[in-house]
């Protein structure tokens, strides 16, 4: 429940409105998610949980869409632009899908 789903950059509720061609990004912004993706968080699951989804999903759909992980910036519900949001404590992780 702590993932958005960001078309083109902005936040929204499902992919109902997708438009050929439009960058999807699933992201979670949620304080404790680069510390997750990271490993330094001490919990029960493993960390690396994008890096690892990644994987599995270019795996499955790699001939049909670019699956790639990265980290984003996320400042008021929408993928930030530019280096003005450039601070690595502003970024989560992300996985970005594009259009073959």
């Amino acid at each position: 429940n702590s993932h958005t789903i960001f078309v083109d950059g902005m936040a929204v509720a499902n992919l109902k409105a997708l438009e050929p061609g439009a960058e999807v990004s699933i992201a979670n912004f949620t304080p404790y998610a680069r510390k997750i993706e990271l490993g330094t968080m001490k919990m029960r699951l493993p960390g690396h949980v994008y890096e690892v989804t990644e994987r599995i999903v270019k795996r499955r759909f790699g001939n049909l869409a670019s699956i790639k992980f990265t980290y984003r910036g996320i400042v008021g519900g929408a993928i930030a632009q530019g280096k003005a949001h450039g601070n690595s404590d502003l970024r989560y992780p992300a996985l970005i899908i594009r259009e073959r």
